[in-house]
Parts: C-alpha cells; structure tokens; sequence
C-alpha cells in the first residue's frame, strides 16, 4: 500500500481533507502531519514523520506566503521581505530536509508550485 502524507496548520481543515481522500481513495494510506511551514521545528517534525513512515518519493510544495498581489512599484519593502520568505526560503528550508532522503531511495520527483497569480491580473 502506498502512503502519502498531507502537511498543513488547520488540523480541522486537514482531518477533513483525510476524510475525503479515504474514501475517494480507498488503496491508499493518507497521514495529515500539522505543521507551519514558517516554524523550523514543525518542519523538523514533519520530516521525522516522513523518515518514520519510509521516507520520501515525490515531495509537491505548494506555500505561497507573502505579502497581497500588488503592483511592484506599489509594494512596500517589507511585504518584498514576506514574499521572498514565503515563496522561496520555505522552500528552500522543504528542499534541505526533502533531498537527502529522495537522494537515499535513489532519487525521485520535487514539484514546487509558486503561485496561481497569473490567472488573474494583479490590480
């Protein structure tokens, strides 16, 4: 049986994504891990989750934190600062712990989605 693991902060959120996938899914085993992707120890966490649960094939990294969509020239500074770390630090900080475990299993798949802000022009 195959196992894939579910990262998110909403535990609510996450038991009901778990809910729906079971039974969508049956073949599969679904685990919810709770963790802030912006909190270096619930990153530590979930990874130890994953080593203890087998490890790592496909990692899909789909945090897009950061400041609202506004014009560059809008964007005050700070909100430049959220975004780099939203979208890439976070990511970064996935990849670090996500690597050497796919490295280990013989190498695999990293699939980082950025942002859905194409689909709609920024104000």
């Amino acid at each position: 049986m195959r196992t894939v693991i579910l990262n998110g902060r909403d535990v609510a959120a996450g038991e009901a994504v778990l809910a729906r996938l079971r039974g969508a899914v049956p073949d599969t085993d679904f685990v919810f891990v709770a963790a802030d992707y912006t909190d270096a120890v619930d990153v530590d966490r979930l990874f130890a989750r994953v080593a203890d649960l087998g490890g790592l094939d496909i990692l899909i990294h789909t945090a897009t934190g950061g400041g609202p969509p506004d014009l560059f020239v809008n964007t005050p500074s700070d909100d430049w600062q959220r975004t780099i770390e939203g979208k890439w630090i976070i990511l970064m900080l996935y990849f670090r712990k996500a690597i050497p475990m796919m490295i280990a299993r013989g190498g695999v798949a990293i699939v980082a989605v950025g942002s859905d802000a194409a689909k709609l022009a920024t104000p």
